[in-house]
């Protein structure tokens, strides 16, 4: 195995292991400043140094960074560790049991490998560019088994703009037309890992974090799924970073 993921799955299965004792203990909830989600910085905050302690002991020259340095641009000679340690805050903050932590490599530019680990279920989806998707060590495919009407399709909606909102609603109409069977998961990227097992046909996500995008999407494209863009088979223009991800025949049965 890849001593890179050797070193990623160690790193986020300790950020996991501190993440699960927070959502076990109600001192954390409990711990509410008027409503706001100080105490969940904090969970974010040690989960994201328990990560970057554990690479740097192997790679103190590599470059770290977080969620919140979606701008940050890449320099060609660096290698750099993308870390977001808590996908599906609001589902954690309401113990809904679907969250996970990402970590993901990327050299020259290119991302190199993703790692996602759901600590609840201790499920382990990791992918290397040419080497393949698993989870906890198996082979993953993406559903492309002969399609009827059972189309299990995510949907992921980050805009708040009620003129957005409006446009996706008429994206609901057209799916629900189809027989498309629409989630709403609240964790991106388990999502992106739920297409690449097949336990999703696919996943409509607008690109605005595009280190989740792109780890998300090795892990599907290793697998055997496609990305494709959406807006203009729908005729609906929402913006250029909408997409859909998932298995070919599914993706033909949607857009067209």
């Amino acid at each position: 195995m890849n001593p890179m993921i050797n070193i990623a799955t160690s790193a986020i299965r300790k950020a996991g292991n501190f993440i699960i004792k927070c959502y076990d203990s109600n001192f954390f909830f409990e711990k509410k400043y008027d409503g706001n989600y100080l105490f969940f910085n904090e969970i974010i905050k040690k989960s994201e140094n328990i990560i970057i302690n554990e690479i740097h002991k192997y790679y103190p020259n590599h470059i770290y960074i977080t969620d919140k340095n979606i701008n940050f641009k890449l320099k060609k000679t660096k290698i750099y560790w993308f870390i977001n340690s808590l996908d599906g805050l609001f589902n954690f903050n309401n113990k809904f049991p679907h969250f996970c932590t990402l970590i993901s490599n990327f050299i020259n530019n290119n991302i190199f490998m993703s790692v996602i680990y759901d600590p609840l279920r201790n499920e382990l989806f990791t992918s290397i560019k040419g080497e393949g998707s698993k989870l906890n060590g198996y082979r993953m495919r993406c559903n492309n088994k002969k399609i009827n009407n059972n189309i299990i399709l995510s949907i992921n909606i980050s805009k708040e703009n009620k003129l957005v909102k409006n446009k996706y609603i008429e994206i609901f109409k057209m799916l629900l037309k189809k027989n498309i069977k629409i989630r709403m998961t609240g964790s991106d990227i388990l999502d992106f890992a739920y297409v690449a097992s097949g336990r999703l046909d696919c996943l409509i996500i607008e690109k605005d974090n595009i280190f989740n995008f792109l780890s998300g999407e090795l892990q599907v494209k290793e697998s055997g799924g496609l990305t494709n863009k959406i807006l203009k088979n729908f005729n609906i223009n929402i913006n250029n970073n909408t997409v859909i991800v998932g298995n070919n025949r599914s993706i033909k049965k949607i857009i067209f």
